[in-house]
């Protein structure tokens, strides 16, 4: 009887251990909740991202002047929310300007923030639920360029040929070069005008969308 129930506890000790570890396989993550895939200009699959990294990465895309918008999708909860105007132009951040914010985000309107990494802290501070982007200076369409989930970790990500003008314009030359500096398998084998790479064994994948005038890259989480 007393082997059997040291058995049990034996047993249950590495289900406990083994269980946290497959769990994080499955989703394609790292036990310590690390990135999965390559890291272009800040953004990869798996990570976790403040406000002040999804900030700085979108200013390296060159994608200024946007604003971003916090907890004000309609799926929200949080009801602490805050807009922001990043002004400038391509990658070159000139200022900020906070366009509205209700409940405790009104609070930290009131202060003057000469530092926008400490305002951007403050606002994660008080919690991100969500975060909508709009390219430009007034709240349209909010574009999908990074999605997250409930923890904040990078769920996907889209990237243009536009984001990288060094490169070459033909679509077989572009993937080459991107792939080549990301360290992505490429086999050159497009079908239509689509190319993918998968890894099942750390859950990404990457798909490219080929039009006459642009290359759509799309990381995903599987």
């Amino acid at each position: 009887m007393k082997v059997a129930k040291k058995f049990s506890v034996i047993a249950l000790a590495l289900l406990l251990v083994i269980l946290p570890a497959f769990s994080s396989k499955v989703h394609g993550l790292e036990s310590q909740g690390g990135g999965v895939g390559p890291k272009i200009k800040g953004l990869q699959l798996g990570a976790q991202m403040s406000l002040d990294g999804l900030v700085k990465s979108l200013t390296d895309l060159g994608k200024l002047p946007f604003i971003i918008d916090v907890n004000n999708d309609r799926n929200s909860t949080s009801m602490n929310t805050i807009a922001i105007l990043f002004n400038g132009y391509g990658s070159e951040l000139r200022n900020f300007t906070i366009l509205s914010a209700v409940r405790e985000c009104a609070e930290l309107r009131k202060r003057s923030w000469e530092n926008l990494t400490d305002l951007l802290n403050a606002i994660d501070a008080v919690g991100v639920e969500d975060t909508n982007i709009y390219f430009g200076t007034i709240k349209k369409y909010p574009e999908n360029i990074v999605t997250f989930d409930e923890t904040r970790r990078v769920t996907s990500f889209k990237l243009y040929r536009s984001d990288f003008p060094n490169y070459p314009r033909r679509a077989d030359e572009f993937l080459s070069v991107f792939t080549s500096e990301y360290k992505i398998p490429f086999d050159g084998r497009l079908r239509g005008n689509i190319w993918r790479y998968r890894d099942e064994s750390k859950g990404w994948q990457v798909t490219c969308h080929i039009a006459l005038s642009e290359i759509i890259i799309i990381f995903t989480l599987i």
